[in-house]
């Protein structure tokens, strides 16, 4: 039998299994100490660390400085049953044993978490939100003066590149009344009334690309601040209050005949395409589908009219107020 503290009972794969180096452990230290079992083989005695090689070696190659006493007690703690008078090797079990596996498993379950924990926190940030809204909007400026206080209507996507920073494209559209105005008509013979009344109304509709700063926030109120360019299809209508004829049948009279309705004819209309630019903030309430109110300015540089030597500037100026959804 190798003398303790120079062999280990290595329990190769391909040679045995451990309960039959048990026994065998066992045969030898009890009947015959001679016979050195086939899943024994003797090691090189332990040399002083002298850097960090000799750190790296598997615990399970070193020799056990321990002896009989504490070899029989490892060995009875590894396989629940003690070696009988203490062999002096270490058994050891394979890479494959109830040890290596539980390490593999724990270190398994601690990588899972470590990766799980920032993979957690970027799952609750969305690649993508989509909103949509409506509210008022208020003409600003000198076209303050000729269209009311209007509604809008918008919605758009939102890239986000990072937890606080996203790219938004977004469509809203615009509406305001303008005041009626009467003039004096000539009369006709079709029409005898010499009032004439003109409405009108001013339609924007509006193309953004907006860079998005959001407060690094994890609670359910949020703040956020956009500016960017845009493209903006303005359409200024004038129209007059009529009277149309609409079809209307009886099935059990089994005839169709016109009927007058109120409508508004179109007098005229005008359409341009400018280039402008917007910018505003706004809060959000909720975590995953949030409520937002926001308020933005936009400004638009329109094209020059030019009458009687005098020269006139369509930019326009906007301020609406949005309330709607983000999901």
């Amino acid at each position: 039998m190798p003398p303790p503290g120079h062999c280990v009972a290595q329990v190769e794969r391909d040679e045995c299994h451990a309960a039959t180096c048990l026994q065998r452990l066992r045969r030898v230290g009890t009947s015959d100490p001679g016979e050195t079992p086939k899943c024994w083989r003797p090691i090189e005695p332990a040399r002083p660390a002298t850097g960090s090689h000799d750190r790296a070696q598997p615990l399970h190659r070193r020799a056990h400085p321990g002896g009989p006493a504490l070899g029989g007690a490892v060995a009875s703690l590894l396989l629940s049953d003690p070696v009988p008078g203490g062999s002096g090797c270490l058994p050891v079990f394979p890479r494959s044993g109830f040890f290596t596996m539980r390490t593999r498993t724990l270190v398994l379950l601690a990588a899972t978490m470590v990766l799980a924990g920032p993979a957690a926190g970027y799952a609750q940030d969305k690649a993508a939100e989509v909103n949509f809204g409506g509210g008022f909007s208020f003409p600003s400026g000198k076209i303050g003066d000729s269209f009311d206080t209007g509604w809008n209507g918008a919605i758009g996507v939102t890239f986000n590149a990072t937890p606080v920073v996203g790219i938004q494209a977004e469509y809203m559209y615009q509406r305001f009344g303008g005041p009626d105005r009467q003039f004096t008509a000539v009369p006709t013979p079709q029409d005898t009334d010499t009032l004439l009344t003109i409405e009108s109304n001013h339609q924007v509709h509006a193309g953004t690309f907006n860079l998005v700063f959001r407060t690094p926030s994890t609670g359910s109120v949020g703040a956020y601040v956009l500016a960017g360019p845009g493209v903006y299809h303005r359409i200024v209508q004038l129209t007059s209050p009529s009277v149309g004829f609409a079809s209307v049948c009886d099935p059990y009279w089994l005839v169709c005949y016109p009927v007058p309705v109120s409508t508004d004819q179109i007098l005229g209309d005008r359409s341009s395409t400018d280039f402008g630019v917007n910018f505003g903030g706004g809060l959000t309430f909720g975590r995953a589908a949030k409520f937002y109110v926001e308020a933005r300015y936009h400004y638009v540089w329109g094209p020059k009219l030019e009458a009687a030597g005098t020269s006139y500037s369509t930019n326009a100026q906007y301020f609406p107020v949005t309330f709607g959804f983000r999901f």
